[in-house]
Order: structure tokens, then C-alpha cells, then sequence
């Protein structure tokens, strides 16, 4: 593992989790592959490196803080460009960003840890769609004279140390870049599909290597089924609801444990528990037990999250049996005591603190 200091992106597709509860299978998975088509030439084209997606969210890095911005104001003129191309009852592709500089870890894999990376995640989750959000490091380490940016001032952000300076990009500057044509685009990523046409015979025998290593993994679970964790139990039967719940209650404990002892940045950077809750909802979405894991999930993360506050109070009116949950009730008051700099939402959050409370 090294050192070295980069400048982290992460952008998040507004409102997936309310689109993914009116859509179907296909139609997430259309979404996510157009997002994918649009946003991935856009990072190549400003020598970003894609470290990971988690779902609907990208994590990408870059050794320019100049790229990143730029990157970022490109992303949503792409999107904005798709969006006037829509039909009549086709939903819109509209993304957050936030944009942090700093000194990182990065392993072997390319993945990266760090505060800066914390920092990127929780501006984006303040952020609204359609902005990017800089940190002060990132301000002050980019070019000025190619970006627009105001101060919005401080921030105190939860699990990042101190008051952060928060600056965002002039919208008006924003939108009056240009976009970038298809054909800039591709010339971009022409050099990343030439090395992926080279790489494909290895990447179709590996393939094959994993599907093979699979099939024994099932044979041994199969043979061993009071070893089974009640993860692999359901994965081996998705009509076994009882292990499913099982498994996503035991998912929320870890996200309880982890917001405890301080771990949550690391969980949110990792993105598991967001693949988990995407590729699991189309079967276990309205399960009580996949609704509190959510919900958990993004209390701890995206609080100010623009469609969370409602979430929160909708679950639960649903599920009384979160009056009896002591970790959640104390999650719930520390977002209420977060959510102090929104008013509107902390009112909605008192709202479902109160219903949580009420003893019949």
C-alpha cells in the first residue's frame, strides 16, 4: 500500500432508491446502464481512474484537482444533454457530486482510503442534483482561472473532524460550458476498448474458472447445510424468506456496530451493503427486515439525503416494531440532532422521532 495525494469524486444518481421501488428489473437495470455509458467516457476523458461503482454511485480518482472539476461539470452536461432527449414519461438522469483533495492509501487493487475519500462522500450526499461541491483543498489546489466556484461556507460533517469549507461551482458558469461531442468522447475511450479486445480470451477462460470454482463452492454448501450461513442459505433457495430475513437482520447489526465504534466511512466506501440493497430488492424490498436495513443504512450515510427525511417516516409508520429497536431509536436522535442545520428536514425526522417514542 502507498501514499499519495489525489483527488477523489464521487457522484450518486439522484433518487435511485424511489426509482428502484416504481420500476422494474429491467428497467434498473436500463438506468444503470445508461448512467454507466454516459458518466465512464467522461472520467476517461479527464485521466480519471474509476475505483469503484456501487450501484448507482461512482468513486473515481484523479491526480489533477482541475480534471476533477471539469470531469464533474462534464458529467452533468452529458446527463442534462440525454435528459432533452427523453420521451413522455421517461424519468431523467440526474446526478450529485462531491469533489475532495487530499493525501490517500491506495492498495494494490487500486482502491483508496482516507479522509479525503469520507469528505467526497459526505459533500456529495449535501449536495444537490445537478451541483458539484469542492472541499477547500480541492478549491485551493485547482486551477481558478479554469473553474467558477463560490464559498458556501462551513460545514460540519458527521464522521469527518472539524469544520470543513465547502465551496460549489457557479451554476451559471456551469451551464454555460460547452458539451462535449460523442465523437471527443470515444476518442478517449478508444484506447481502454483496444487493450479490452486484447484482454478478452484471459478475461473468457478466467471466467470460466470462476464459474467452475463456483459450482464446487455450491456442491459444498449443499453438503454441509447446517454450516450454511443464512446468506448462502436463501442465495441457494431465494424462496427461503426466513433465512433472508435472517441475513438482513444480521447485515443491520453490522450497521449498527460499525456507526458505533466508527467504522461507517469505511462501509460506505467499500459500497457492499449499497450492492446488497440494489441487487436484492426487486425479491426482498417490501421485507420489513430489507426496509430497516435500508433505512439504517442511509441514516447513517445520506441523512440529508433530499428524499431520506420522508423515507424515514413512512418506514416507520409501516413498522411499529422500530419503537422496540434501542439502536435505531438512538440512531434516529442523532440524525434529528444532525439535521439541525435543515430545518425542514429535522422537522420531518422529529416527526418520525415522535412515532418511534409513542408507547400505546
Amino acid at each position: 500500500m502507498r501514499n499519495q495525494t489525489l483527488t477523489l469524486l464521487l457522484s450518486d444518481l439522484q433518487g435511485y432508491t424511489a426509482r428502484q421501488a416504481r420500476s422494474s428489473r429491467a428497467d434498473q437495470a436500463r438506468d444503470l446502464a445508461e448512467h454507466e455509458r454516459l458518466l465512464r467516457p467522461v472520467f476517461a476523458k479527464f485521466d480519471g481512474t474509476v475505483v469503484k461503482t456501487m450501484g448507482d454511485a461512482f468513486l473515481v480518482r484523479f491526480e489533477s484537482p482541475t480534471n476533477a472539476v471539469l470531469a464533474a461539470v462534464q458529467v452533468h452536461k452529458q446527463l442534462e444533454r440525454h435528459n432533452q432527449s427523453l420521451g413522455a414519461g421517461e424519468s431523467a438522469l440526474r446526478v450529485r457530486i462531491g469533489i475532495a483533495t487530499g493525501e490517500v492509501a491506495v492498495d494494490d487493487a487500486g482502491d483508496v482510503f482516507g479522509d479525503a475519500v469520507n469528505l467526497a462522500a459526505r459533500l456529495q450526499s449535501s449536495a444537490e442534483p445537478g451541483a458539484v461541491w469542492l472541499a477547500e483543498s480541492t478549491f485551493l489546489s485547482m486551477n481558478r482561472n479554469e473553474v467558477q466556484a463560490f464559498e458556501v461556507g462551513a460545514r460540519v460533517f458527521q464522521g469527518v473532524p472539524n469544520e470543513v469549507k465547502v465551496y460549489r461551482v457557479l451554476d451559471a458558469w456551469l451551464q454555460a460550458q460547452p458539451v462535449l461531442s460523442a465523437a471527443e468522447l470515444q476518442r478517449a475511450v478508444a484506447p481502454i476498448v483496444r487493450m479490452s479486445k486484447q484482454a478478452r480470451q484471459l478475461a473468457i477462460w478466467s471466467l470460466v474458472a470462476m464459474f467452475m470454482l463456483g459450482g464446487l463452492v455450491w456442491l459444498f454448501l449443499r453438503a454441509g447445510n447446517d454450516e450454511r450461513t443464512p446468506q448462502a442459505r436463501f442465495l441457494a433457495d431465494q424462496n427461503d424468506v426466513a433465512s433472508a430475513d435472517a441475513w438482513l437482520r444480521d447485515e443491520t447489526e453490522q450497521l449498527y456496530r460499525a456507526e458505533h465504534d466508527g467504522t461507517m466511512p469505511v462501509v460506505y466506501r467499500e459500497g457492499r451493503v449499497a450492492q446488497l440493497l440494489l441487487e436484492q430488492a426487486p425479491r426482498l424490498g417490501e421485507r420489513a427486515s430489507y426496509r430497516t436495513l435500508r433505512l439504517v443504512y442511509l441514516l447513517a450515510n445520506e441523512p440529508l439525503g433530499p428524499e431520506v427525511p420522508q423515507l424515514c417516516l413512512a418506514t416507520v409508520r409501516d413498522l411499529p416494531q422500530l419503537r422496540d429497536d434501542a439502536s435505531f431509536v438512538a440512531l434516529l436522535r442523532a440524525t434529528v440532532d444532525y439535521a439541525e442545520k435543515e430545518p425542514a428536514q429535522q422537522q420531518i425526522y422529529q416527526q418520525a422521532l415522535q412515532l418511534v417514542l409513542k408507547r400505546d
